[in-house]
């Protein structure tokens, strides 16, 4: 199996697409981020990649004290790169997650966003966000948006009706498993649980993929159905991608 540092730093040179080449999912991805984002004061991103989020949340919060780091250098190179045009309170670095506890600030607010599922196991997820816990500030939050191994499988029932391959995880990556985490008994508190990318999903990989292959043809991306789905409410829960808002509540 290829190393995953290496994939990463590959992927530093593709811009807009180095974290996906799905563009609309990830300005999905950004604005429910913005949504749930309230007027931070220090703020840690985790697995920043080339730094584009972190830069649209400076932009809307310029006062914001924000740290963001990745594992990959060649990512932090490009988010260092990218910070240029601007001049706010950003400190790109590289770290690992599985290092947090050599962190030795804290803050009001910390962020993942498909960060989490490059870990190699379930295990490893829940011990991350559990040390996520001693980072934050009392009554902090924990935005994670992450892919969920039961939106695929939803994904999946449904792309089965119209004969549709099944969608599989990509090697690198190792979904969250949603159904357990509900279970998990963590340190931070589970405040909402959004199935944003619902709407988008059904859009995008069964309406549009089957149409697609109605005509003997692959589903793209910047598809007109696709993109539809920015201006649509989500509904259900075929949902890949998913936003958990946890809080840490001292009781």
């Amino acid at each position: 199996m290829p190393n995953k540092k290496t994939f990463w730093d590959q992927q530093a040179k593709l811009g807009k697409q180095s974290g996906s080449q799905d563009i609309t999912l990830d300005q999905l991805e950004q604005e429910i981020l913005l949504k749930n984002i309230q007027n931070p004061k220090k703020i840690l991103e985790i697995g920043c990649g080339d730094g584009r989020n972190t830069l649209k949340i400076s932009k809307k919060y310029p006062k914001a004290v924000i740290h963001a780091f990745d594992f990959s250098s060649e990512m932090i190179s490009a988010a260092k790169e990218n910070k240029s045009s601007v001049s706010h309170k950003i400190e790109f670095f590289v770290h690992d997650m599985e290092k947090l506890n050599l962190i030795s600030e804290s803050y009001d607010l910390i962020i993942s966003k498909r960060a989490l599922i490059n870990l190699n196991s379930y295990d490893k997820q829940v011990e991350v966000i559990n040390n996520i816990y001693n980072l934050l500030q009392n009554e902090g939050t924990f935005l994670m948006c992450e892919s969920s191994k039961k939106g695929l499988k939803k994904i999946n029932e449904l792309r089965a009706i119209f004969d549709l391959q099944e969608i599989k995880e990509p090697w690198h990556n190792n979904y969250i498993d949603e159904e357990k985490l509900d279970s998990e008994l963590l340190r931070l508190d589970l405040i909402e649980k959004i199935y944003f990318s619902s709407t988008y999903y059904f859009l995008s990989r069964i309406v549009n993929a089957h149409l697609a292959n109605l005509n003997n043809k692959l589903p793209e991306y910047n598809s007109p159905i696709n993109k539809m789905a920015l201006s649509l409410p989500y509904y259900g829960e075929t949902s890949q991608s998913v936003l958990w808002n946890w809080k840490k509540i001292i009781k």
